[in-house]
């Protein structure tokens, strides 16, 4: 039930969420947003590179961190992990590391946009453009606030649209073409992120009023509180443990880098008039 509640309902609650998207709100976030996250991107996937080499990793676990922290989490890791790395203790060291942070995220982030002052689209800009998991960029949003919710979700979905350029990429230098051509065919885009576009779209283009689709805001609201308490009820503090502390220590660097450009990014002015 929890396992359900963590991806169905979520997945459900993503959909419904793409209704209250407004491509104005979006459109004021501005070019210079969008080029932020990008590098926000590039850099913790460098920096994942750099830091496997520095702390005695193979130059696979700096991918999948990397990957894994600039794109969706597990997801981005499961999607690298054929073309990158063999070994299955890397992947789910890396998934659990990038699980873990992103759900300390969910609480420190509110904390760290309120404590720097930011507005409504500044931090999602911090908050759409770092946090790991669709869940927790939705949880972490949310709690600042619903406009800082709906646009940090857009932001998120961005980043998972950039999933499938980022495996063809990386497939491109995989050492195994055969390998790389085989994973690539398996990439599909997530159903939750194409219904979120489709309905986004019938909402902003009037093909259905708005106040036909009035009820998508609690129906959300509902799924949402859903699958947070999944989420949350699933953390195991035992985790902490298992982890490995160079893999943990490594990510939370990734993750620190990408919250800091992005909250320079918002203040010099990338989110839209901040």
């Amino acid at each position: 039930g929890l396992a359900f509640a963590e991806k169905s309902v979520l997945a459900a609650a993503m959909v419904l969420l793409g209704a209250r998207l407004e491509f104005a709100k979006l459109g004021s976030l501005g070019a210079g947003a969008l080029l932020g996250v990008l590098v926000a991107m590039a850099l913790a996937i460098g920096a994942g590179l750099l830091l496997a080499r520095l702390f005695g990793f193979g130059r696979s676990m700096g991918w999948l961190l990397g990957v894994g922290s600039a794109v969706c989490g597990a997801s981005a890791i499961a999607a690298v992990a054929p073309l990158v790395s063999r070994g299955r203790e890397e992947v789910g060291v890396s998934v659990g590391v990038v699980n873990l942070l992103g759900t300390i995220g969910i609480a420190l982030l509110p904390l760290a946009v309120a404590a720097l002052g930011l507005d409504a689209r500044q931090g999602a800009l911090v908050v759409g453009g770092s946090l790991q998991a669709v869940g927790h960029v939705v949880a972490a949003g949310f709690a600042i606030g619903p406009e800082t919710g709906e646009l940090a979700t857009a932001i998120k979905m961005g980043r998972v649209a950039m999933l499938g350029p980022i495996v063809i990429l990386i497939g491109a230098f995989a050492a195994q073409r055969s390998e790389a051509q085989e994973a690539e065919k398996r990439f599909r885009l997530p159903g939750y992120l194409i219904g979120f576009a489709l309905l986004a779209l019938v909402a902003n283009l009037g093909l259905v009023p708005r106040e036909a689709l009035a009820w998508t805001k609690p129906a959300s609201n509902v799924l949402l509180a859903v699958a947070m308490a999944g989420i949350g009820l699933r953390i195991r503090l035992a985790a902490f443990a298992k982890l490995g502390a160079r893999a943990l220590v490594a990510g939370a660097l990734i993750c620190a880098l990408q919250v800091a450009w992005l909250a320079l990014a918002a203040r010099l002015g990338a989110a839209g008039g901040a």
